[in-house]
């Protein structure tokens, strides 16, 4: 399921492991891309970050549905029952995007493109579409309509005017692939970000438990919900602030209960999904994602006070979150 809008700011890194650190930036996927790198050598890590750089890319021009000729813009233009060839990296992020539709019971759909149109203003600002505007668009979600071929790295499309958005998961996926081009280049110790929402940390700074990032409260003002130092682990946020709009694809509305979700676990594409699918899932899901994915911790930020004319206040529920926060 992706989800569109600002990036909430999910972390802020301070001390001795950014001033022995080198930063490189670059914008893509309309987004900040940073990477940290310590490195003996500056000429050799500036040229393994704009390798990584050179990879978001080649990513943006596969996966953008903004881009006439990605393999995106060309899957959401097949008819009924069209196959087509499509990238090793697309193919890749595919059976990601499969596998969080079935560990989040549906919450995470990249099928939802149209309930977003329907939604969704130039502006983004919010529509009023009519009921049965909203069940058409239901009707051409879910990852049922599209079927994977890995032998022939091809994809069908199984249903009329299916629309696929890589919005809610490209950017993690992006980062897994700089951590591997990284580690091609033998980089060891980096930490990476797309945004300030997914961050991807290899290795840690000398003399340090891990990259020191901090959470704060989504809904503003100094309040840190809790200090990471991160090693060889992901963590990504999805938030309803600053205009960002999630739909849950079951219900074909927006999203309101819940402020933020974070996620932590081994790669960025899996946190970065599960962060927005978190957005939608109800607590009894919630409870048995977490159950049968014990590796995986999860933090949420849900609204307590949901009265007119009186400000938000902010509810946390913590899945393992709390008791790793020192270290990971």
């Amino acid at each position: 399921m992706p989800d569109r809008g600002e990036n909430i700011p999910l972390f802020n890194m301070t001390g001795g492991a950014v001033e022995t650190a080198r930063c490189y930036s670059h914008t893509a996927m309309a987004t900040l891309f940073q990477i940290y790198v310590i490195h003996p050598e500056t000429s050799y890590a500036e040229q393994a970050a704009w390798d990584a750089f050179d990879k978001v890319d080649q990513l943006e021009q596969e996966f953008s549905r903004f881009l006439p000729n990605s393999d995106i813009s060309r899957i959401n233009a097949l008819p009924k029952n069209g196959s087509i060839s499509i990238s090793v990296d697309t193919y890749a992020c595919l059976q990601v995007c499969k596998q969080l539709y079935e560990i989040t019971f549906g919450a995470f759909d990249i099928t939802i493109g149209n309930l977003y149109e329907l939604w969704l203003d130039d502006d983004k600002s919010l529509k009023n579409p009519s009921t049965r505007d909203i069940k058409a668009a239901q009707d051409s979600t879910g990852m049922h309509h599209i079927r994977l071929d890995s032998r022939n790295l091809n994809l069908s499309k199984l249903g009329h005017n299916i629309n696929l958005d890589l919005g809610g998961v490209g950017k993690g996926f992006a980062l897994d692939r700089i951590k591997d081009v990284l580690q091609d280049w033998e980089i060891k110790t980096a930490l990476i970000h797309a945004g300030y929402s997914s961050v991807l940390a290899l290795g840690k700074p000398f003399q340090l438990d891990g990259w020191p990032v901090t959470i704060s409260d989504p809904l503003g003002g100094t309040k840190v919900l809790t200090t990471l130092f991160l090693k060889h682990i992901a963590l990504s946020g999805s938030g309803i602030i600053k205009g960002r709009h999630i739909i849950d694809p079951e219900e074909g509305k927006p999203v309101h209960n819940r402020i933020a979700a974070w996620t932590r676990g081994d790669t960025a594409a899996i946190c970065d999904g599960l962060s927005t699918a978190l957005m939608v899932m109800n607590d009894a899901e919630i409870e048995r994602f977490h159950n049968t994915h014990p590796k995986i911790s999860l933090l949420l930020c849900n609204r307590s006070d949901q009265e007119k004319d009186k400000p938000p206040f902010s509810e946390i529920k913590d899945y393992g979150f709390f008791s790793e926060s020192t270290h990971q």
